[in-house]
């Protein structure tokens, strides 16, 4: 007669199978739990970025309503028909030119630049580097800046006719050669935007000079060519406390500079 185990054997053999089967469940509910914190994480990570585009957004917007708000004003009289306040009001900025043309003025320039900007990227999540899913999403984001940025610089380089104001000679200076000056409105000396450079030829250099000998320099006619440089710094996401130079949007630097054809007085 044959037997195929006594009891305590199989009370053995079954133990070991619970055994087994406790273990490889823990070890699947571990690495559920794993998986569902990435996965929040992710979740968190994106609207985190949806809101900072969003805030791009809608500091843009609320820049192109001052300006449809001074507009107004202007059309009106500079009175917004409220009753008279006995606060002072600051009159609104008046400008003469048509600033969305992105060319007509350096911060015209810019505002368009981050326009482009949030419109190139917008399809895309940002990511980060703390999962394979966010490294993928960081290095689609960063390609997709790449392409743009090469992309705008073709696109936004153009020939220009900007009133300009000298700086200081203790403003002079800085990273690239040349003269620095600031972009002002033609008829009410507005300034628009920050400084920049030009560059200037040896020919243009001494018409200058011989300006200068006549007596101060206030305000000159720089006819040239724009030449915009956007850089993709991966390690900056943030404009930090000075902004230097402008970030555009996420991993994009922004710097123009003006290869002068010829720098003139005004017309009287």
């Amino acid at each position: 007669m044959f037997t195929f185990g006594t009891s305590g054997t199989t009370h053995r053999r079954i133990l070991a199978i619970v055994a087994s089967s406790l273990f490889a469940w823990t070890g699947v509910a571990t690495a559920q739990s794993d998986r569902d914190l990435r996965e929040l994480n992710q979740r968190l990570q994106t609207q985190v970025n949806d809101m900072r585009r969003e805030l791009d957004a809608a500091r843009t917007r609320i820049a192109d309503l001052e300006r449809e708000l001074q507009a107004l004003m202007r059309r009106v009289g500079g009175t917004t028909g409220t009753p008279a306040s006995t606060t002072t009001r600051t009159p609104p900025e008046r400008v003469s030119i048509d600033e969305s043309v992105p060319n007509a003025s350096p911060r015209a320039l810019l505002r368009a630049i981050r326009e482009s900007y949030i419109e190139a990227t917008d399809d895309f999540e940002i990511g980060d580097y703390d999962s394979t899913t966010g490294r993928r999403q960081r290095a689609a984001y960063l390609r997709a800046v790449e392409s743009w940025a090469r992309r705008i610089q073709r696109e936004m380089k153009s020939a220009v006719v900007w009133h300009v104001r000298m700086l200081p000679m203790a403003e002079q200076g800085g990273e690239e050669p040349g003269l620095r000056v600031r972009a002002i409105d033609p008829e009410t000396g507005v300034e628009l935007g920050d400084p920049f450079t030009i560059r200037l030829n040896s020919a243009i250099r001494r018409k200058l000079t011989m300006l200068e000998q006549r007596g101060p320099i206030d305000v000159l006619v720089l006819k040239g060519v724009l030449m915009p440089h956007v850089a993709v710094n991966q390690d900056r996401m943030d404009p930090g406390p000075f902004n230097n130079p402008p970030l555009v949007g996420p991993f994009a630097e922004f710097r123009f500079i003006v290869t002068a054809n010829s720098l003139t007085a005004p017309p009287k």
